[in-house]
Formats: structure tokens, C-alpha cells, sequence
């Protein structure tokens, strides 16, 4: 079994828990640290220098939360960002700078995540 630490940013705890059970149905120990979107104080990667992806959903096309994030963890650690209709133009802006990848947030994409 393969460790992995990912941090993930969303507001549904139950997408969490999807995504925990797509990483172990193939094979993963993962180790899953959850943070809403919606953060009232500034970023900080204390306490998570060790995690192996970080995992943010865009729930706003006006988000600056996932800009800092990006710009504190994007030099060490690859940020994907899941997106929906409204946010995709977020999502490939924040690609372009420095994001790994921008995803929509379906189910069928879970099954993917750990090959890509």
C-alpha cells in the first residue's frame, strides 16, 4: 500500500469521504486533511509541510483564497483545482499560474485521480 497525504479544500464533507474511498479502493493509504473554502484568516502551510497533493474546489469564480493558497504551496507541493460550470475560468487562470491541473467536480472524475 502506497502512503499519501492530501489536503483537500471543499465544503462538502461527504465529497471528502468519496474521495478518501477512491484512494483506498485502489490501493492508497491516505492520510485525507480537510479544510472548508470559505477561510476568514490567511493561509498557512504549518502543520501540513509533509502532504503530497493539495486538492482545492473553486466554489466561486471571484475565490483570492485559492490564489494564496497556490502561491504558498505551488513551488513544493502540485495543487489541483476542481472546478464547476461557473468557476472553470477560475480554475484555468489559476493554472496558468502555477496550478497542476483543473478538474470538474464530478464523481467519475474521482476514479481518476489517483493514475493521474
Amino acid at each position: 500500500m502506497t502512503d499519501i497525504q492530501i489536503l483537500l479544500f471543499d465544503e462538502d464533507p461527504d465529497y471528502a469521504g468519496k474521495i478518501q474511498q477512491t484512494f483506498i479502493d485502489q490501493g492508497f493509504n491516505l492520510q485525507l486533511h480537510f479544510q472548508p473554502t470559505r477561510q476568514k484568516k490567511a493561509f498557512s502551510l504549518k502543520g501540513y509541510e509533509n502532504v503530497d497533493m493539495v486538492i482545492y474546489t473553486i466554489t466561486n469564480p471571484e475565490d483570492v483564497y485559492a490564489e494564496e493558497v497556490l502561491r504558498i504551496v505551488s513551488e513544493k507541493i502540485p495543487v489541483l483545482f476542481f472546478v464547476t460550470k461557473n468557476t472553470v475560468f477560475r480554475g484555468l487562470e489559476l493554472v496558468k499560474k502555477g496550478g497542476m491541473e483543473y478538474l470538474f467536480k464530478y464523481e467519475e472524475v474521482l476514479s481518476h485521480l489517483p493514475t493521474r
